[in-house]
């Protein structure tokens, strides 16, 4: 029984983590009419600075903060480097740009964090 109840917490709490990044790519598209395919890779940076926040000293909170505010400043300079020189162009220009930033931010994460 408690096995059976461990599982409904861990299937409800992943799929509340999955519901809210669907959510935040309909938001963006919604508002903005972009298809950031970088939108996972901005959820990559908030999960690894929890991670190597997770040996300091700091309060959970201020960890959890540290990771949102990581993936916010990253998110902006996706905005401000990656879409907003070709957001006037086409639509193919966004979609390969997209691509492009979701694969630097793949392999700067190979490059800085896997062993």
């Amino acid at each position: 029984m408690t096995a059976t109840i461990q599982f409904l917490i861990d299937v409800l709490s992943l799929g509340g983590a999955y519901a809210l990044m669907a959510l935040g790519l309909v938001i963006v598209y919604g508002i903005l009419r972009l298809v950031n395919f970088a939108y996972g890779e901005l959820i990559m940076v908030a999960g690894y600075t929890l991670y190597l926040l997770n040996g300091s000293a700091l309060p959970w909170l201020v960890m959890a903060a540290a990771a949102v505010m990581m993936a916010v400043v990253t998110g902006l300079a996706t905005d401000y480097v990656a879409f907003r020189p070709v957001r006037a162009k086409s639509v193919t220009a966004v979609l390969i740009t997209s691509f492009a930033f979701s694969t630097l931010l793949q392999n700067a994460a190979l490059l800085f964090i896997s062993p």
